[in-house]
């Protein structure tokens, strides 16, 4: 089934961008009249077929690579911070962008030229060390948040009496992270302070640390019980 998920998505993907209307970005791109993301089209979902049934098939050789102790360290290193990865990729193309693009510095040889992809190298090169300051950064974050995540687990604290910190904060959060997708970030021509305020205190309050003081406090009563029991 897997190899079959490979030939039958790549053909179809062939398919409708090589005979089809679709391009062959997935992304938009300028100049193009039609977009594969925005709605998404066939092509997409005939895309992810070929690459679902492509981690299928070299799944085992996979696991028997990741089974080293140092591979293995390795990729769980990795994957502590994939979703930082995710979310602030883009980042570093701004930043490297508008200081060396927009300034003139960075050569702009013409598109696929063989000096578009010698550039390709130092480009990721530079892009992977900037990138690296944010997500250094952001892993105090992330371990706290780690922690909360397991505090907020069903019947982990959700219905404690510090849960209202965590329902408010999420319903706060919702609120501003739907209205920064509905209007952005400067609806018409202003900042939603409103909103970015709420995300904050959202964030904060899912963050809880007045739950985490609550928790030191219960941990002391529980180590004095304990060592009072042991008497």
């Amino acid at each position: 089934m897997p190899a079959g998920m490979v030939a039958g998505g790549g053909l179809a993907f062939a398919l409708m961008v090589g005979v089809g209307p679709f391009p062959v970005s997935l992304i938009l791109v300028s100049g193009e009249e039609l977009s594969n993301a925005t709605p998404p089209s066939a092509a997409m979902p005939a895309w992810a077929v070929a690459q679902v049934g492509l981690a299928l098939l070299v799944a085992p050789l996979v696991r028997r690579a990741f089974g080293r102790a140092a591979v293995g360290r390795a990729v769980r290193g990795l994957g502590a911070v994939s979703m930082t990865l995710y979310l602030w990729h883009m980042l570093p193309v701004l930043v490297v962008a508008a200081a060396f693009h927009l300034t003139g510095l960075a050569p702009q040889p013409p598109y696929g030229s063989a000096g578009w992809w010698l550039l390709r190298v130092p480009w990721l090169v530079l892009l992977g060390l900037v990138l690296a300051s944010p997500v250094r950064a952001l892993r105090p974050l992330e371990r706290r948040l780690e922690l909360t995540a397991a505090r907020v687990r069903p019947g982990a604290g959700v219905l404690g009496p510090g849960a209202w910190r965590v329902w408010a904060g999420v319903v706060v959060s919702a609120w501003a992270s739907a209205y920064f997708a509905g209007h952005g970030f400067a609806y018409e021509g202003r900042f939603p302070g409103a909103a970015a305020v709420g995300l904050a205190v959202g964030v904060a309050l899912v963050a809880d640390p007045g739950g985490r003081r609550q928790e030191r406090g219960d941990e002391k009563r529980g180590g004095r019980a304990a060592r009072v029991g042991a008497v």
